[in-house]
């Protein structure tokens, strides 16, 4: 109540409120990788021979007899250890000789492989004119074949050969022909000694396996998800009001496999938020999936890039890794292993960066309730007044125009616009 005995109501109530998450808006993103058999390893295969001084005294021994050669020489030699002149060598071959790779695969569809071929020549002659030869026993295609002219006595030679577009059965003949000019001089001797021809198959990439895979990382990736911002948004980081990051995996491999989805830059409480998990092997030719989600309210979380030189950008680092059952796994091109990261409803609670140039318009319908509770016949007013107020707590700088402002009377379904200075 006034001095004149006037009555003044003042009635304050907001007309609109424009929020951060308004102005900044992180549209739903999604991160996907997948990994294809290309990027599977199989253990490099190993593969043994050796030709003895003993294999080749009977090897001579079924050519030209017990008796009078080179037979009865080596195997007089070994058994008293007196020096002896070991005669040339004619060319001999060992085939027959049978390659069991079944400890690491039934067969292999291999697209490119590295050969390596190493002869360790611990025989006390020469040897000349070494031609090695592997192939496979069930088709006979021959996979591989190199030669070397000559191996010193106590020395070894190597070659590295390149494999292309076959198929590895798990049981192979390998074939070695040799010959020697003989030692020249006497030398001791024992049937035990030997040249050993050691066959390293690796860096193996496959179309197709019936395999054993070793435990590996088959996933260790890094980068960057753009967020696609409108309106010229550019974000450096923000603290999350809510939101939420969901991982999805799909496996075909008849492996289990681990997961480890990680955005270094996104913390709560100073630790990174991490979506870890464990998938089952992919049964009967079907998918194993797996789903793990996590809220993201509170978390901090920087939007810089990999080097924390960029905005609208998260830093994210995938690793996946799988077991070996020690089972033969059926593999073949098709197979993958797919993960897909969404972060959805993102809404921010402070936020750093540059918001652009927006114009936002709102519009909004307020009913004064203050007249209500007045038990009043008839109420006029002498003079009615209208102010508004603009608070901004968002930090940057902000103009707000008010452009239409009406009166609506819900009794007389009547209505005036009104005029004054504060609107624009």
């Amino acid at each position: 109540v006034n001095s004149d005995s006037s009555i003044s109501l003042v009635y304050q109530t907001p007309l609109a409120d424009i929020v951060l998450d308004t102005i900044a808006q992180l549209p739903d993103t999604s991160i996907t990788y997948t990994a294809k058999l290309s990027t599977l390893n199989i253990a490099p295969i190993n593969i043994v021979d050796s030709v003895s001084l003993g294999d080749i005294a009977e090897m001579d021994k079924e050519l030209n007899g017990p008796y009078g050669g080179l037979y009865e020489d080596l195997t007089t030699a070994s058994a008293t250890g007196e020096p002896t002149t070991i005669s040339a060598i004619p060319q001999m071959t060992f085939d027959s000789i049978l390659v069991d790779a079944g400890n690491y695969f039934q067969t292999i569809s291999v697209q490119q492989a590295y050969v390596d071929i190493k002869i360790d020549n611990k025989l006390p002659i020469a040897l000349t004119n070494i031609i090695f030869q592997l192939k496979n026993q069930g088709n006979g295609v021959v996979l591989l074949t190199d030669s070397f002219d000559v191996i010193a006595p106590n020395t070894w030679a190597t070659k590295t050969e390149f494999l292309t577009n076959v198929t590895l059965e798990n049981l192979m003949w390998a074939t070695v022909t040799l010959s020697s000019p003989g030692s020249g001089t006497p030398v001791t001797l024992t049937l035990s000694q030997s040249a050993t021809t050691a066959i390293t198959v690796r860096d193996i990439v496959i179309d197709s396996a019936i395999a054993r895979f070793p435990s590996q990382e088959i996933i260790n990736y890094s980068n960057n998800a753009v967020i696609n911002t409108t309106d010229n948004l550019q974000i450096y980081e923000a603290w999350a009001k809510s939101g939420q990051i969901s991982v999805d995996v799909f496996n075909t491999i008849e492996e289990t496999m681990h997961y480890h989805f990680q955005i270094p830059r996104a913390k709560l409480n100073n630790v990174p938020i991490t979506l870890s998990g464990t998938i089952p092997a992919a049964t009967g030719g079907n998918a194993s999936h797996t789903t793990v989600s996590q809220d993201l309210t509170g978390y901090k979380i920087d939007f810089s890039g990999i080097n924390q030189d960029t905005v609208n950008s998260l830093y994210y680092v995938l690793t996946g890794s799988i077991d070996s059952s020690g089972n033969f796994v059926h593999i073949t091109m098709n197979d993958s292993i797919y993960i897909n990261c969404s972060l959805s409803n993102i809404l921010p609670d402070y936020a750093r960066g540059f918001f652009g140039n927006r114009h936002i318009e709102q519009d909004s319908t307020v009913i004064f309730s203050v007249l209500n509770d007045l038990q009043i016949d008839q109420l006029s007013f002498n003079d009615v007044r209208v102010s508004l107020s603009v608070e901004n707590q968002i930090g940057v700088l902000a103009q707000a125009n008010v452009t239409e402002l009406t009166s609506i009377n819900t009794n007389h379904n009547s209505s005036v616009s009104l005029t004054g200075s504060a609107l624009s």
